[in-house]
């Protein structure tokens, strides 16, 4: 089978398991595949920000610890699929759980990652509660405190971290 086939094969299960009844279960139990390559893991999180139940937040919280410990051991060239799930976790458990998850998109915005921290915040905004204000507000005062660089990243988590 070549990998456009098997991408169109996935494609098609991830729409069957997104539009039933029992999505958040079907899909929760995809992202507990180790089968899946980094694209789909995405994807399957991606959808499960669609759902709701209590088995998809803990799948979702899973994958997010373990891609968190992934990354602080994984090589260079790895590192960016292990980013990528962690963001793609925190913006899942942000449009379904609301503050719930607050705890995870704070862990994300102290990470030592700048845009693994910019999902974080940007979590905060619309879906944290109040237990990050004083947190977020050092955090915007250390940035403050800095020069701004012209690569723009600093800019990017301020406006972030006051949003």
């Amino acid at each position: 089978m070549t990998y456009v086939e098997r991408a169109n094969r996935f494609d098609a299960a991830l729409s069957a398991a997104a539009s039933g009844s029992d999505a958040d279960q079907v899909l929760a139990g995809m992202l507990a595949d180790s089968a899946l390559d980094a694209r789909e893991r995405l994807q399957v999180a991606a959808a499960l920000g669609g759902t709701r139940g209590p088995v998809g937040t803990a799948t979702l919280r899973q994958a997010f610890t373990a891609a968190l410990e992934e990354y602080s051991v994984a090589s260079k060239s790895s590192r960016s699929q292990q980013r990528d799930l962690i963001c793609a976790c925190v913006i899942a458990l942000a449009k379904r759980d609301d503050p719930a998850a607050t705890d995870l998109y704070m862990a994300a915005a102290r990470h030592a990652n700048a845009i693994i921290r910019e999902y974080g915040l940007s979590a905060l905004a619309p879906a944290g509660d109040d237990r990050a204000w004083e947190e977020v507000m050092a955090r915007l005062d250390e940035i403050l405190q800095r020069k701004i660089s012209t690569d723009g990243r600093r800019w990017e988590e301020a406006t972030s971290a006051i949003e």
